[in-house]
């Protein structure tokens, strides 16, 4: 405590409580006696006063403090909370509902798709190419989004050479290069890196797989490493829970300046935006669950 004051909500705060008259950027006014209390010896312990409990109080280090705020004081907090948690509850619709809960913001120009499609990415490659075709429609399309897909296994696919317009023709012939991946053999992640890699015009890899590479981890870092042109690469892993996989990937991404995403396979996100909506929610933010029903 600074003044007398504390901090109802640390980090969300500034937007709960802004600053207005008889407010310190988020403070709220405390008492500035401390809860007294007296040490009774028959019972050996301290007891405080015989009321307490029917007034505001919050425990600071172990001791408690009483709140001095007014009617209006209360509502503009109420009123702040409801707006605060409504932009929360359209974010986490907005991430669990489309392909960024997958592959994230995309935020460049030009990307490349790396697409892991070994024998262990059998039980998930269903979903992820509903993921990578919702991706396409949904994002690459509409934001004119250079792309092209390179698929690997034991072998690599490329969709095209080379990056390409995301015209409606183009996205045909896409989906129908997404729709006949299947998951078998084993993990070329560097002969996938190098030919994604070599796209001088992509701005940055997007390398989604469930694992580590056939070739050791480290001869993936060197080889990323030794290229002349550094480009970022975001990495994803799906269902993966191989410490040693995370710890590569986390290290490639960090490596090129990209961006690591963890993500689970098979999360419904629809249930659990529609558990969340309606789980205890306040009258004042019923509106956020009628659009969620119209979407």
């Amino acid at each position: 405590t600074r003044g007398g004051r504390i901090t109802l909500i640390e980090g969300m705060v500034e937007e709960i409580w802004p600053e207005t008259p008889g407010t310190a950027s988020g403070n709220i006014l405390m008492s500035s006696h401390k809860h007294s209390s007296q040490f009774i010896r028959v019972t050996g312990h301290r007891v405080g006063a015989k009321y307490c409990d029917v007034f505001p109080k919050v425990k600071i280090r172990g001791e408690k403090m009483h709140m001095e705020l007014h009617h209006h004081e209360l509502v503009q907090y109420e009123e702040n909370l409801d707006h605060v948690i409504s932009r929360y509850l359209r974010r986490w619709r907005w991430l669990l509902l489309g392909p960024h809960r997958v592959f994230g913001t995309i935020l460049e120009e030009t990307i490349v798709i790396c697409i892991d499609t070994s024998g262990s990415m059998i039980t998930v490659i269903n979903e992820l190419k509903r993921e990578l075709c919702a991706l396409l429609w949904t994002v690459i399309k509409p934001n004119k989004i250079k792309f092209n897909i390179v698929q690997f296994a034991s072998q690599i696919t490329k969709f095209r050479d080379s990056s390409v317009e995301p015209d409606y023709e183009t996205c045909l012939a896409a989906a129908e290069f997404i729709g006949n991946m299947m998951a078998g053999g084993n993990t070329c992640t560097l002969e996938a890196l190098t030919e994604a890699l070599s796209d001088k015009s992509a701005g940055s890899t997007y390398l989604v797989t469930d694992g580590k590479p056939d070739t050791s981890c480290r001869a993936v870092l060197k080889h990323v490493a030794s290229l002349e042109k550094q480009q970022k690469i975001h990495t994803i892993s799906l269902n993966t829970s191989d410490k040693e996989a995370i710890s590569f990937l986390k290290t490639l991404s960090k490596q090129t300046k990209g961006r690591y995403h963890a993500c689970v396979a098979g999360f419904e996100g629809n249930i659990i935006t529609h558990q969340l909506l309606n789980n205890n929610l306040p009258a004042s933010l019923q509106s956020e669950k009628e659009k969620y029903a119209h979407n």
